[in-house]
């Protein structure tokens, strides 16, 4: 390859954003094919490299820092792919790291950065090169409402997923959750499923535009969730979970103390979690976390299910018990789903929280590194959980409650138009001022009643007490 080659004219560069900054996608890049995987945007992933073409494109790629394109092989036996080999949609990559291991093979933690389309291949050897196009994504104006319903659902079908697996980290649950972006999330669920065949996870990254029948299509699966109840009308967070034996809870707290790894400690008395109405964290209660009530009733009502008011006091109620907290995740949802009924223990499971990993909790892991999600997690409460705040039909909404511990608190807040609010609670008032002077009047919803916010002005408003506790 010749210096010239490296140097791509500005004018043949495609400009994306990648996060906060443009990304600068050249003209030509080289080609590293891919057996039976596929590496999305905005993810990370460990590669092995050992064909000799590969190698060498490798090397060179990180001696100069440069980009390369990634494309996975519609056929995995395929030893020296050209461009009908490979399918057209791929990933604009960033190698972050490079071993080399003593026959010559190499492993690689990459980045990628953008979806790019391989419009022809302008070099075989040594290694391929292709002439590229930054392949954006589009979602029609009109279609947004029914995508952000569609995202919750979607989101909690995934927190399900997760919780039921042995092999998916906790952790997705709450990256998960703070994910906004409807194609960003559909890569992110993708990437993750690792049950997920290399030609669905292809078609994902293929997947530039949602059009009419893909919603339609999630529409249809969206009502085939199927979901167990108990008599009393009580979620079971699996069909069969109520014909599971009672722990004994009370023996095992006074023969070990701390049982949160509950796992662990039959597993070494030769029994198994498997056998009893035991959940490791917040499975189903992950429900109440993730939707408000309206929301979860209306879900149902979409379902066919039949419900009452009594739905989630009562499986709370139910899950309470039956919960280790073998999770850092876990005792985040329980603070947040006990924020209305029980300040002062939503408040205690807070600090639980905020203490797992400067108590290593679980004993060691800290070592390996901060639990993200539960940390994620707290600062969610604070911001979200404990404020009641939410945004819908374009009202920012509040509904304050906060713990008798917590006596007040105040943030900053970027909402649409409005770039920069300041949000102050405490147990008597909510304040909440602008000072964008070009920004439009912001409706704002706490509890029950409406106001409208000036830009250059303030809202103080009397908060009603609540009776929860």
């Amino acid at each position: 390859m010749s210096d010239q080659s490296d140097k791509t004219d500005p004018l043949d560069e495609d400009l994306i954003v990648s996060g906060e900054r443009p990304l600068s996608i050249p003209g030509e890049l080289p080609v590293l094919p891919l057996r039976d995987t596929v590496l999305f945007p905005n993810s990370f992933m460990p590669l092995a490299v050992a064909r000799e073409a590969s190698v060498r494109l490798i090397e060179e790629a990180t001696t100069s820092g440069r980009m390369i394109g990634v494309f996975t092989q519609r056929e995995a036996s395929v030893e020296e792919p050209a461009l009908e080999d490979l399918y057209s949609i791929g990933t604009a990559t960033h190698i972050h790291k490079m071993f080399k291991l003593p026959d010559g093979s190499l492993r690689l933690i990459v980045q990628g950065l953008a979806r790019v389309r391989l419009e022809r291949i302008v070099q075989m050897r040594p290694y391929l090169r292709g002439a590229v196009v930054a392949a954006e994504e589009s979602l029609r104006e009109e279609d947004h409402l029914e995508i952000d319903a569609l995202q919750r659902n979607i989101k909690s079908n995934f927190q399900q997923v997760v919780s039921l697996s042995p092999v998916l980290s906790d952790d997705l649950q709450a990256l998960s959750a703070n994910i906004t972006d409807p194609g960003k999330l559909a890569d992110f669920i993708a990437s993750s499923l690792t049950t997920i065949g290399t030609p669905i996870k292809q078609e994902v990254l293929d997947t530039l535009d949602i059009r009419r029948a893909d919603i339609e299509k999630w529409q249809h699966v969206s009502r085939k969730l199927r979901l167990c109840w108990r008599p009393d009308g009580v979620l079971l967070q699996f069909r069969g979970y109520d014909e599971l034996e009672e722990f004994d809870w009370a023996g095992y707290r006074e023969r070990y103390g701390d049982i949160s790894r509950l796992d662990r400690i039959l597993e070494a008395e030769g029994d198994s979690t498997n056998r009893y109405k035991v959940s490791k964290q917040a499975d189903v209660l992950m429900l109440f976390q993730l939707l408000t009530a309206e929301e979860l009733y209306a879900l149902l009502d979409r379902l066919g299910y039949p419900h009452d008011r009594r739905t989630i006091p009562a499986t709370i109620a139910y899950y309470l018990d039956r919960t280790c907290h073998g999770s850092t995740l876990s005792t985040v949802v329980h603070s947040w789903v006990l924020a209305r009924s029980d300040r002062r223990r939503a408040w205690d499971y807070f600090l639980q929280a905020l203490e797992s990993d400067i108590a290593d909790v679980q004993g060691g892991t800290t070592g390996e590194g901060i639990h993200l999600g539960a940390m994620a997690g707290t600062l969610d409460l604070l911001q979200r959980g404990f404020t009641g705040l939410e945004t819908r039909e374009d009202v920012l909404g509040f509904d304050p409650f906060l713990p008798d511990a917590l006596a007040a608190m105040r943030f900053r807040m970027r909402y649409r138009r409005h770039t920069e609010m300041e949000v102050a609670i405490d147990h008597e008032t909510l304040t909440v001022g602008g000072n964008a002077v070009r920004s439009t009047v912001l409706p704002v919803r706490v509890g029950g009643r409406q106001f409208r916010l000036d830009p250059r002005g303030s809202l103080q408003i009397r908060l009603r007490r609540h009776h929860g506790d």
